[in-house]
C-alpha cells in the first residue's frame, strides 16, 4: 500500500492545482502557466498512489478504486474523443483545447484518488474558498486602485483588449481570471460552499 507521506504529497499538489489553476489559468507562457505543470504532476502522482501496491493485487485494486467512477469516467473520456472526431472531419483541429480536456479529466482522476476522506474534502472546499477570495479582492484592487495592481495583473494574465476596456471603464471585475464570465463561474461555485465553510 502507498505510504501515508506520498498520499499526503498527492493531496497537498491537487490542492496547490486548485490554488494555481484559480490565480494562474492564464499565464502566457510557452507552455501555460504553472497551473498546467502542478495540474500534470497531481494526476501523475494519483496514477502512482492507485497502482502502487503489490503486482499479484494490482489489478483488482485498480478496479475496485475505479468502479465508482467509472459512469463519469466514460463520459468524461467521450467528450476529447468526440470533439477530436468533429475537429476532423471538419479539418479544424484545435490542440490546446483538447490538451484542456484532457488536463481536466487527469485533476478529476486526481481529487477522486486523493481526497478519500471528509477531512481532505474538507480542506479542498476551504482551499477553493481561499483562492476565489484572494482572487476577489485582487480584482477590486485591480480596478479601484490600479497600479501597482493592474500592472501585476496584467504580467501573469493574457487578456483580450475588449475585455480589458471592459474592466477598466465600466468597472468589472475579473479577478485573478482573464474573463469576467470565468471568475462569475468561480464565484458561483464558491459563494456556496462558503456558505457551508460557515456553517461548519
Amino acid at each position: 500500500m502507498p505510504s501515508q507521506r506520498f498520499s499526503t504529497v498527492a493531496v497537498g499538489t491537487v490542492l496547490l492545482a486548485l490554488l494555481t489553476h484559480i490565480w494562474f489559468a492564464s499565464t502566457p507562457l510557452p507552455f501555460g502557466g504553472p497551473n498546467i505543470a502542478i495540474a500534470f504532476l497531481a494526476a501523475l502522482q494519483a496514477v502512482f498512489l492507485l497502482a502502487w501496491t503489490s503486482p499479484r493485487t494490482a489489478l483488482a485494486h485498480v478496479r475496485g478504486q475505479l468502479t465508482p467512477i467509472l459512469p463519469v469516467l466514460a463520459v468524461a473520456v467521450s467528450m476529447p474523443l468526440w470533439a477530436l472526431a468533429v475537429y476532423l472531419a471538419t479539418d479544424t483541429l484545435d490542440a490546446v483545447r483538447l490538451a484542456k480536456m484532457a488536463l481536466g479529466i487527469g485533476v478529476l482522476f486526481a481529487v477522486f484518488v486523493c481526497v478519500s476522506n471528509v477531512r481532505r474534502a474538507c480542506a479542498m472546499a476551504f482551499v477553493f474558498v481561499l483562492a476565489t477570495t484572494v482572487s476577489a479582492l485582487f480584482g477590486m484592487a485591480v480596478v479601484r486602485i490600479g497600479d501597482p495592481f493592474l500592472g501585476m495583473w496584467l504580467q501573469v494574465t493574457n487578456i483580450s483588449q475588449e475585455d480589458l476596456q471592459d474592466m477598466l471603464l465600466f468597472g468589472r471585475n475579473a479577478g485573478l481570471a482573464a474573463h469576467m464570465a470565468t471568475f462569475g463561474r468561480q464565484l458561483a461555485v464558491a459563494i456556496p460552499i462558503a456558505l457551508a465553510v460557515l456553517l461548519y
